[in-house]
């Protein structure tokens, strides 16, 4: 999970989501694929190199199998 505050207000990756609150405004809520739960964690900052992309995609990959009984 990642969390920042950006000019769009607190944004929230998850490994399944991206969620997004601004005073004043309804929340958003995005269902992300894996490949976009990698790009948002990147857009808030975290840098990522190849290694720990492909280590972050396999965990997530694998998060959303044992979720789904795969």
């Amino acid at each position: 999970m990642v969390m920042r505050h950006t000019d769009a207000g607190h944004v929230t990756v998850t490994e399944t989501a991206r969620t997004e609150r601004a005073a004043g405004s309804a929340t958003r809520h995005d269902d992300l694929t894996v490949a976009e739960v990698i790009d948002g964690v990147r857009e808030l900052g975290v840098e990522l190199g190849r290694e720990d992309r492909e280590a972050l995609t396999r965990t997530l990959e694998r998060i959303r199998s044992q979720a789904h009984g795969t």
